[in-house]
């Protein structure tokens, strides 16, 4: 049952990044779901809706998906930091990630 639970949480993290947030210590879903981030992979764990420990397998794929997740947020910040049209913007939010890597990929270029 815990990897399929985490399994939900990584598939979610992948298909909706606009629903999580991240701090220092923790990751943060819109619907109340709290993951422990701080202190390194080891150290990972599901804080709510109810305390939940990971797998050490399970830790790294949270870890890898965390990176990416992080990567989205900061490609994210990039792109609103020029000037784009809005019509623009408003489709970035509904694209996939590799579609908006290629399109700024364009704007750079």
């Amino acid at each position: 049952m815990r990897a399929d639970n985490l399994n939900v949480i990584l598939h979610n993290m992948a298909r909706n990044p606009d629903d999580w947030r991240l701090d220092e210590f923790h990751a943060h879903h819109k619907s109340g779901v709290k993951i422990w981030i701080g202190n390194g992979v080891f150290s990972y764990h599901i804080e709510k809706p109810e305390y939940q420990e990971i797998g050490l397998i399970e830790k790294f794929k949270l870890h890898r998906q965390l990176k990416l997740l992080l990567e989205n947020k900061k490609l994210h910040l990039k792109i609103t930091d020029f000037l784009i049209p809005d019509e623009l913007v408003i489709s970035l939010k509904t694209v996939s990630f590799q579609k908006k890597l290629e399109i700024f990929h364009k704007l750079l270029y």
